[in-house]
Order: C-alpha cells, then structure tokens, then sequence
C-alpha cells in the first residue's frame, strides 16, 4: 500500500495496470490457438472440473477436452445418492459443450477429505490412505452400478473416458 503516492508513482502503477490489461488481451486469443512446445510438438491442455460453473471457465481459457471430471460433486451434500436419471439429467449439460473434444469422467471419489451424508462413513486415523476411491466403491457396489449405467448412456450421446479412482497393484 502507497499512501498519497506521488505523480512518478501513480505513473508507474498506472503503466503496470496497462501492461497487465495488455497481457490478459494477449493471452484471452493466444489460450484458443494450439498449443505446442518449442520444438513444434501439439500438447493438449484439457480443464479440471467439478461444476457447471467450470464448463463456462474452461471454455473461455481454450480448454481442448476434459482431463477430469469430478463426479462427486453431484453426490456431496446430497442425503441421498443420486439416481441412475438425476445423474444422467446432471451431466449432459455439464458435457453437452465437450461433445466433440476428449473428456474423461472420474467415478465417485469420496472418502478422505470429501464425506458424503448418506454414506455417514467413520472418521479415520489417515483419511487419505482409508476407504475411499476404489475402495469405497468395492463396498458399495450400488453407487458404482448407478455410475456405469447413467455413464454408458450418456457414452450413447458422445465419447467419454471413465476413470476409476486410486486403482494400485498392492
């Protein structure tokens, strides 16, 4: 914080606040053209998202597809899971604007530090080694019946990835 700042003061931040609305111009195009390294290589970049208010984000910054989709945000303060149909009707507008890029959706991952109501799980001594990903899932073969099922119907409408959460060889 500057207090009463002096004109050559003023005139720096001002030429700052230029060069930073400059810059956000430049990259607000440049996010849309393609990425590559710079030896020429393409690299996708594809967003991380959690809730229809991400679509809007991701789109915006020339996301190329979706890298992860956070399923259990449509499941977290929730008393009930949702049904086969509440979660289908959840995720077509979410991934109607990916139709034709890459996007992978990630089965419920909850446990650790993200507990869902209905499942009123124990608290755990680590939470993030416990039950949860595809642990949790094992458990309750339900929620991943729901999952596929909603998941291959909308893999009907357009390509999808699904990912299962914290798969290890041990």
């Amino acid at each position: 914080i500057v207090i009463a700042p002096d004109a050559n003061t003023r005139a720096e931040f001002q030429e700052r606040l230029r060069s930073r609305q400059a810059t956000l111009a430049y990259l607000s195009g440049a996010c849309h053209e393609a990425a590559r390294t710079l030896d020429g290589v393409l690299v996708t970049v594809e967003a991380n998202l959690g809730t229809y208010d991400d679509v809007a984000l991701a789109l915006d910054n020339g996301a190329d597809g979706v890298g992860l989709f956070r399923i259990e945000q449509l499941y977290l303060g929730r008393d009930l899971p949702p049904t086969e149909e509440e979660l289908l009707d959840a995720l077509r507008p979410i991934t109607a604007p990916f139709r034709d890029t890459p996007l992978t959706i990630r089965l419920l991952d909850i446990g650790g530090d993200k507990q869902a109501q209905f499942l009123q799980l124990p608290a755990e001594a680590n939470p993030a080694l416990g039950q949860r990903g595809v642990r949790l899932l094992l458990e309750y073969p339900q929620l991943v019946q729901t999952q596929l099922v909603a998941l291959l119907r909308l893999a009907q409408e357009q390509p999808l990835r699904v990912l299962v959460p914290m798969v290890t060889l041990e």
